[in-house]
């Protein structure tokens, strides 16, 4: 690896000037003829302004809630819970049928079952359908990773999920050190 150190910084020494005189025009191009200025251009938003937000839209809202401020709610009531975002943004493919699903059937119990990355999936529908419905929820799960953090596990643990894990535990064959 350190024999491709030099020839990076010989790339980098040669190739910042261009990078520099490209960013320098862009941002003369912005300021000129769109009246932008690229360093007051940047808009974010807090934390509480996004929940003055969503709750302005609950207030204001007759019909049910857009799913994407269903998302922002349930994100900033989970705000401080950490779990695996490649997870999350697969469940978030599908969240709206497990939910829709298990609405349709409230006199049903709830059993989730996954392996492998569908484990990890299993894991957080538990918890999103325990946590937003108030749903109990049996939940088996074979060879599962781990999805959160320890705040995501006490939490999930203080909800009504009958949780069962089945992994094994072995020595792998290969070194990993």
């Amino acid at each position: 690896m350190k024999v491709f150190s030099i020839p990076a910084y010989i790339f980098y020494i040669l190739l910042y000037p261009i990078t520099s005189l490209v960013t320098i025009i862009s941002h003369l191009i912005l300021k000129t003829f769109f009246k932008v200025d690229p360093e007051e251009s940047k808009i974010s938003f807090s934390k509480l302004e996004l929940e003055n937000y969503i709750e302005s839209e609950i207030e204001n809202s007759n019909e049910n809630l857009d799913t994407e401020i269903e998302i922002f709610q349930n994100a900033l009531e989970l705000s401080e819970i950490k779990a695996h975002e490649g997870f999350v943004s697969e469940y978030i493919l599908f969240r709206e049928k497990v939910i829709e699903y298990v609405n349709e059937h409230p006199d049903k119990e709830i059993h989730v079952v996954g392996h492998s990355l569908g484990g990890a999936l299993a894991t957080l529908a538990s918890f999103d359908i325990a946590s937003s419905l108030n749903r109990e929820v049996n939940t088996v799960t074979f060879g599962a990773p781990r999805v959160g953090t320890n705040d995501f596990r006490n939490a999930f643990e203080k909800l009504p999920i009958n949780l069962y894990r089945v992994c094994l535990l072995y020595t792998s064959p290969s070194p990993r050190d």
